[in-house]
């Protein structure tokens, strides 16, 4: 399935003019940081990543693949790092947890 995956909605849905207020974006991408990114990048990587974007819009390209080539930026976008690196530990946190749960329950 093209474009499948998690998505955070962005507002989508019409306002006014039935125009759509914002686009829907994958996790952990989000408006604000599609924002930044483009101030942080140059030239053909710029180009690059606003053409990749836009071909998961258009359901051209998966999910995965998209996520994949924002992971290759994260030495070039500081946005696109902090991002990734958040959640990775939000990832590590819920492990730990879930390990707490799991003793907690072993105990009982």
């Amino acid at each position: 399935m093209m474009g499948g995956g998690p998505l955070i909605s962005e507002g989508a849905g019409s306002q006014g003019g039935g125009t759509m207020a914002k686009t829907t974006l994958p996790a952990p991408l989000t408006e604000e940081v599609y924002q930044m990114t483009l101030k942080e990048l140059n030239g053909d990587t710029k180009a690059w990543f606003q053409t990749c974007v836009q071909r998961w819009k258009d359901r051209l390209a998966p999910t995965e693949d998209l996520i994949a080539f924002l992971r290759t930026l994260t030495n070039v976008s500081p946005s696109l790092k902090k991002i990734f690196d958040d959640q990775h530990k939000g990832f590590l946190a819920a492990l730990k947890l879930q390990a707490e749960q799991q003793e907690w329950l072993r105990h009982q």
